[in-house]
């Protein structure tokens, strides 16, 4: 919504979100504040605003605005700050020239300890997992169900994959 007074005066207002109690923006002043205000605000770089109409920043300005409407509230992220930017930006780079100086980011890792630590529960093989409910299984439905629920565990275990035939077949005998 865009206002303008007859002694210059313009008033821009940005509506965020679809429902009536989401966040209004509101600019208003001389046409020269009003521009730089919102162009400050929505984080626009001014060499880009350069040779652009007031419509047209409105334009870019809303979809900022709505962008991070979207990204915040739908998608529930958080917006980073330039200092949070930069200090990824310097983790990153970091990174890559550890990687590209041939160092092994992981060669110091568990060297502090001489011994693993044993977990009190073995470990749960969750191939055997799945054999075990398809024995278990009394239905075709139950079947179907499971194998829909672990497909990847089936494309990748062919003894799985065979288990699951057989006693798909069994159950068809049954019924």
């Amino acid at each position: 919504m865009e206002t303008c007074d007859m002694d210059g005066r313009l008033s821009v207002t940005f509506k965020t979100g679809e429902k009536f109690k989401e966040s209004l923006i509101n600019f208003s002043g001389a046409r020269e504040f009003v521009r730089s205000e919102m162009i400050a605000y929505f984080g626009l770089k001014p060499s880009e605003c350069d040779g652009r109409t007031d419509y047209e920043i409105r334009l870019m300005c809303d979809r900022v605005a709505q962008a991070v409407e979207i990204v915040s509230n739908k998608l529930g992220a958080v917006i980073a700050t330039k200092g949070e930017v930069q200090a990824g930006d310097a983790a990153l780079a970091k990174q890559n020239e550890t990687e590209a100086a041939g160092a092994d980011p992981w060669a110091g890792v568990g060297e502090a300890t001489a011994e693993p630590a044993k977990s009190a529960e073995p470990e749960v093989d969750p191939r055997r997992v799945v054999l075990d409910t398809i024995e278990s299984v009394t239905s075709v439905k139950d079947l179907h169900r499971l194998w829909s629920e672990n497909k990847a565990m089936f494309e990748a275990n062919p003894d799985v994959m065979a288990a699951y035939k057989v006693r798909g077949k069994a159950l068809q005998v049954a019924a």
